[in-house]
């Protein structure tokens, strides 16, 4: 029990000093208004946007002010990788210690601030797109480096389109994850979507229904591609297929049928719903005349929906 307990220690210890060393040797940190960017990154990223507004726009300036210099340290922090031996210690620190060790000696946390610098760079950080381009290439950074490119707009979606036939499942659904919020800016990316809607990996399917919902253009080819999607084995694609019609409204009413058929019929009760739901917002007259929803509820429906869509919007 005293040899385990010596053990411990002594890792504790070494988690201690490798947080200490790591704070103090991060190259390429640039100072602003007397604050490392990794300090303006910290406040951005923990700061309430509605409780502390003040204090998150002052670190948004700053990172926006210090600009195209802080693409070195941001691409280097998602390239942050945790080595064996530190995850290790990291797992037998005792956790009062643990929890008392700064946030950014995890990768997981520095890479997740380094997306943060880019929402708040925005176009400004267009220059790192080649380096990002190259990040999305690595499973374990994928869903980082297309958060950080979604940040950046419409030019990414290029690379983001690229991704979609990369041979890692993780990469495909970082690239279609992106689409999905890059909404109408990513409509050039809509037949490689709805080519991955054929794909072998189940959540590359789901990922694509949902960006292709999102997206919401080309209605007159995507609406026959979610069609076939509701006959996709799995529950979830299909459940993402009928979101995906919801969104495109009057434009899917030729979907009507088959939905009307998925809100009876799908042996998935999560699908049934998300059948209604998309009825009601392609045509409600259908819902009430089918005998799913009486009138009542239906407007009771549309009254939360309309309050959806405003908070949506802001």
């Amino acid at each position: 029990m005293k040899t385990k307990r010596r053990f411990a220690l002594v890792l504790a210890v070494l988690a201690g000093v490798t947080a200490v060393l790591f704070l103090a040797s991060q190259p390429g940190d640039p100072l602003h208004k007397g604050k490392r960017l990794s300090e303006w990154l910290q406040e951005f990223d923990m700061s309430n946007s509605v409780l502390e507004p003040d204090r998150r726009r002052k670190a948004e300036e700053a990172i926006r002010e210090i600009g195209t210099n802080a693409l070195p340290f941001l691409v280097r922090e998602l390239r942050a990788r945790d080595s064996w031996l530190k995850r290790k210690t990291l797992k037998l620190t005792p956790k009062p210690l643990l929890s008392r060790m700064p946030m950014a000696v995890f990768a997981h946390v520095r890479r997740q601030r380094a997306v943060t610098g880019f929402r708040a760079l925005g176009s400004l950080g267009t220059p790192a797109l080649p380096q990002l381009s190259d990040l999305l290439n690595d499973k374990e950074i994928a869903s980082y480096a297309a958060r950080a490119m979604v940040q950046i707009g419409r030019d990414a979606v290029p690379p983001l389109m690229s991704a979609l036939t990369n041979r890692e499942p993780a990469v495909r659904i970082a690239a279609a994850d992106g689409l999905y919020w890059l909404k109408s800016d990513a409509a050039p990316a809509v037949p490689a979507l709805m080519a991955a809607l054929k794909e072998e990996k189940e959540s590359v399917r789901r990922g694509a229904a949902s960006a292709l919902g999102n997206i919401g253009q080309r209605a007159e080819a995507v609406v026959p591609a979610l069609l076939d999607a509701l006959k996709d084995p799995i529950s979830s694609v299909r459940d993402q297929a009928v979101w995906a019609l919801g969104r495109f409204r009057d434009e899917a009413k030729a979907a009507v049928p088959a939905l009307l058929k998925a809100a009876k019929e799908d042996a998935d009760n999560r699908v049934r719903r998300s059948a209604a739901d998309a009825l009601m917002r392609i045509d409600p007259d259908a819902v009430t005349a089918s005998g799913l929803m009486d009138p009542e509820t239906a407007a009771a429906w549309k009254l939360l929906e309309m309050e959806a869509e405003k908070l949506e919007k802001k």
